[in-house]
């Protein structure tokens, strides 16, 4: 009986793992990870903060001249194609001809005539006070903000939150009974992480709460793992994004010696866009010039109806009685 114990204690294997050299392992990665997105994101700055206003400075000084001839086709084309839009659907709606309710943009007789329908061309932009939601729009309502991944932000968004709400219930004075200064700081590197979307400020504070939760500066392999996880991720995102940016016109403008090339580019991609624009207001002129020739032999119709004299009709004797 006791040789089997012997025996059977001899086939069991004791696995020891140095944690520590597996934590420092995990933990050099994490830095090398975090060094990678703090430089990815310096290049997305680089150029939301430097190329693009640079871009855009350069490309209104040089080509302001070409802005104001699309300005002008813009704004032709716009006044055409809603005063067909309007024609168009009071015709469906009134089931008449088309050019019985076509209001011609130049014609002066109409420019005060208000449109036949509220909120047609011509009609201001309705009040904003008006609506159910009536309240100041704000200084930033209407702009536009290009977000890098709209995809991604909002993922990190929700990752934001859901582990700000992990960290504030371990950290706040309910749960422990009091702050000491450690605590104190890091609830408010939390808020400030928080305020400013900062996922990785968040992790950070992630590590520093488990520290404190253990009494030692130790934290788990798990945890560290999961941050590498989470670093990869925001990695993954940033270089998506940089891709895209990458295809800008505007991508490293600030690093450019010679911006000849780029002029002539820009040049000519402002000469397609004026073609294009050329040929959809050609089309829409020649629609209104068919519709102003419409309009006039109508016109000329029931005028040649009112002056006709009333045809004499021949009765024969005797046939009314």
């Amino acid at each position: 009986m006791r040789r089997r114990a012997i025996e059977a204690a001899e086939c069991v294997s004791l696995i020891c793992a140095d944690t520590e050299a597996i934590r420092a392992a995990a933990r050099a990665a994490y830095a090398r990870k975090l060094r990678e997105v703090e430089a990815l994101d310096a290049t997305i700055r680089k150029f939301q903060e430097r190329d693009d206003p640079a871009f855009g400075a350069w490309v209104r000084t040089l080509f302001a001249d070409e802005f104001s001839k699309m300005r002008a086709l813009q704004n032709r084309i716009e006044r055409l194609r809603a005063s067909m839009l309007d024609a168009y659907e009071l015709a469906e709606e009134r089931d008449c001809p088309l050019e019985s309710v076509w209001r011609d943009p130049d014609d002066p007789a109409l420019s005060d005539v208000p449109p036949a329908r509220a909120g047609r061309s011509g009609d201001g932009a309705p009040d904003m006070e008006d609506g159910p939601d009536g309240d100041d729009p704000g200084p930033g309502f209407g702009t536009w903000i290009d977000w890098p991944d709209l995809e991604g932000f909002e993922d990190q968004k929700s990752e934001c939150a859901k582990l700000y709400r992990t960290l504030v219930r371990k950290l706040h004075p309910d749960h422990h009974g009091s702050m000491d200064e450690a605590r104190t700081e890091l609830w408010h590197r939390l808020q400030a992480a928080y305020r400013d979307r900062d996922l990785d400020g968040l992790e950070e504070c992630r590590l520093a709460c488990e520290g404190l939760e253990a009494g030692a500066p130790t934290v788990r392999v798990s945890l560290l793992r999961d941050l590498l996880l989470a670093a990869t991720r925001q990695v993954s995102i940033l270089r998506r994004t940089i891709n895209r940016l990458k295809r800008e016109i505007a991508w490293g403008f600030t690093d450019l010696a010679n911006r000849d090339r780029l002029a002539t580019r820009f040049r000519r991609d402002l000469e397609r866009d004026r073609v294009t624009m050329t040929a959809e207001l050609r089309a829409l002129e020649m629609e209104a010039d068919a519709l102003r020739e419409a309009r006039s032999r109508r016109i000329r119709r029931r005028r040649t109806r009112r002056r006709a004299p009333a045809s004499p009709i021949d009765f024969k004797q005797g046939e009314l009685f």
